[in-house]
């Protein structure tokens, strides 16, 4: 009795267009689903951002005004702070984790100004990350050329496959 009511409740949600792994509990399945965007694409990170950051961090270093030091301590104290946001989770206390994100945003945005006052500063310094931003433009538009040509032949093959077949 229990195979036939799942079985007309799948057949009832195929029918109204819905997917049979909604009836699945699979946590995996779930998980690689929400990791991927559009069309089973991978969503992109920030890497314009990484690669800016990396750039002022690198040019502060030649420039004398951190050490390798600073920047090892930095990278120690940033997962700590991971560890401890983890830590605060897992026990269970919204309040202190709450309290802690308040606490970490207000220091993200007072190092996001310190760092936008020293590129502000450093005109050499805006002329790399100027430069920086064109190179990610420009292979950003061939990367569109290159999927629109795809996508033009894909179409174009799938015409002369459908003509030969009439």
């Amino acid at each position: 009795m229990k195979i036939k009511l799942v079985s007309i409740a799948m057949i009832l949600a195929l029918t109204a267009g819905f997917n049979a792994n909604a009836f699945h509990s699979d946590k995996e399945s779930d998980c690689a689903e929400k990791s991927h965007g559009k069309h089973g694409q991978k969503m992109r990170g920030h890497k314009m951002g990484f690669d800016i950051r990396d750039i002022v961090t690198e040019y502060m270093l030649a420039q004398g005004d951190i050490t390798q030091g600073e920047i090892d301590l930095k990278k120690a104290e940033h997962k700590s702070t991971r560890e401890a946001l983890k830590a605060l989770k897992d026990s269970g206390d919204i309040e202190a984790l709450e309290a802690k994100k308040d606490e970490l945003e207000d220091k993200r945005e007072e190092n996001r100004d310190k760092v936008k006052a020293y590129i502000d500063s450093h005109e050499e310094l805006q002329a790399l990350i100027k430069e920086k931003k064109k190179e990610f433009r420009e292979k950003r538009k061939e990367r569109r050329k290159e999927k629109r040509e795809e996508r033009k032949a894909k179409k174009a093959a799938m015409e002369e496959e459908s003509s030969t077949e009439s």
